[in-house]
């Protein structure tokens, strides 16, 4: 029982590790504490993305929110997996989503799962209330015609 509960927190402070070190914009951190075979599954996604895929939109992200920061709510681990709740906060300086720079300080939460195998991030499932984003951002939800 002991010795599962040292594996859960070392995979608790391998999360705040990569969340960390992200914000901080080191992202060489994703190839030290992702499997090379990681994927992550995100809901609204058009599919898995794999771990080049998934550094990158994050990049992305963070290039049009410069001062990107996640604090952490909440952190969870069971056996190999780990569950959090965050909340993303920052200015939208660059284009995201098509949308141009707003200047607009945004935030938002996201969660996320993921599954930990040989001390290394194998696997997540993510889900962010984009709608929110958008909606800060100044976009419009409207019903589509029914012609």
């Amino acid at each position: 029982m002991k010795a599962i509960k040292e594996i859960e927190a070392q995979n608790k402070e391998l999360i705040k590790r990569w969340i960390k070190e992200t914000d901080k914009r080191n992202h060489d951190v994703w190839d030290e504490v992702c499997s090379p075979d990681y994927v992550c599954h995100f809901a609204g996604a058009p599919g898995p993305m794999s771990l080049a895929e998934h550094k990158e939109a994050t990049r992305l992200g963070m290039a049009a929110f410069p001062d990107f920061k996640t604090e952490f709510n909440d952190i969870v681990a069971e056996s190999d997996k780990v569950v959090w709740r965050v909340t993303i906060s920052g200015t939208q300086k660059g284009e995201f989503a098509g949308i141009p720079p707003t200047g607009k300080k945004i935030k938002w939460t996201a969660m996320m799962i993921v599954r930990i195998a040989g001390g290394k991030i194998a696997e997540g499932w993510g889900v962010a209330d984009m709608l929110g984003v958008m909606e800060q951002l100044g976009m419009e939800l409207k019903p589509t015609s029914s012609s």
